[in-house]
């Protein structure tokens, strides 16, 4: 049965509070970032905050069901040749969110292509393809997922998954490929088969391709989206990330209204297509 779930990282108030609006939302999942991982020491090593997030879910019958390894973007290292200092650092960091994970009982940790780890060439990417599968191991001895949100073509990410195997299955977004217009999300789907989802992502973009719209008001055909992900019998998390508080999007109305309406929408399509 699918569950609706929500990123906390794009809540004005992240962490706890984000879990306390997503139950008033009727989500049963949230997914949690590593507050900036080691740019800021990383928090979640601290046992006295990951209980406040650990009471909170329990409080709130919600599930953490994701770490977003933030960390691992803000600063090189994914993309990073073998031996060198900042690739060494990443795989550390890695590590750390691995040990988060296993204290908070959270299955599945994602890493993004994006920002600072961006592959901006092959060797990048080989070296980011190199740092997947050698961390299949790690998390596979942890009982944790990797979930990976590409940033590249599909046919580079077919590779990818065959390359990587194991241990490795994708964090589905359905706004990305139109957004930064490096490929299609219905192709994705498509090729890559439901049964890789590890979750999925949902936000739409406007016409220009600047933030985010309403889900449905865009242009990334998010119903037709969903409607093949269900038809294909996916029965895992949809999970709202559309910038509900910044420009253009929070022109609209209220964060939290325009979540609801999100999530709304969500539900009208799985009635629709999953029942």
């Amino acid at each position: 049965m699918n569950r609706l779930g929500l990123c906390d990282w794009y809540m004005l108030t992240p962490g706890t509070a984000a879990i306390r609006h997503a139950a008033k939302l009727g989500c049963g999942a949230v997914q949690i970032t590593d507050l900036g991982g080691m740019t800021r020491n990383y928090p979640l090593r601290d046992p006295r905050i990951r209980e406040e997030y650990l009471e909170a879910a329990a409080q709130e019958n919600v599930t953490l069901s994701a770490l977003h390894a933030s960390g691992l973007y803000s600063v090189p290292g994914m993309q990073c040749a073998m031996g060198s200092a900042l690739r060494d650092a990443a795989a550390e960091e890695f590590r750390l969110g691995l040990d988060v994970c296993r204290a908070m009982g959270i299955p599945v940790i994602t890493l993004v292509s994006v920002r600072e780890s961006r592959c901006t060439n092959d060797e990048e990417f080989r070296n980011t393809a190199r740092f997947l599968k050698d961390m299949t191991a790690p998390a596979r001895d942890a009982g944790v997922e990797i979930a990976y949100e590409h940033f590249c073509s599909t046919d580079r990410m077919v590779w990818l998954f065959d390359y990587v195997g194991e241990g490795m299955r994708l964090g589905f977004d359905s706004q990305n490929c139109v957004r930064d217009g490096f490929g299609d999300p219905i192709e994705v789907i498509r090729r890559l088969g439901v049964e890789q989802f590890s979750f999925v992502h949902l936000k739409d973009t406007p016409a220009d391709r600047k933030g985010c719209a309403p889900l449905g008001k865009g242009i990334c055909q998010v119903e037709e989206q969903l409607r093949l992900i269900l038809e294909a019998g996916y029965e895992g998390d949809f999970v709202e990330e559309n910038n509900v508080f910044l420009p253009p999007l929070c022109y609209d109305g209220l964060g939290l209204d325009l979540a609801a309406d999100d999530l709304d929408f969500v539900r009208r399509a799985i009635k629709k297509y999953a029942e």
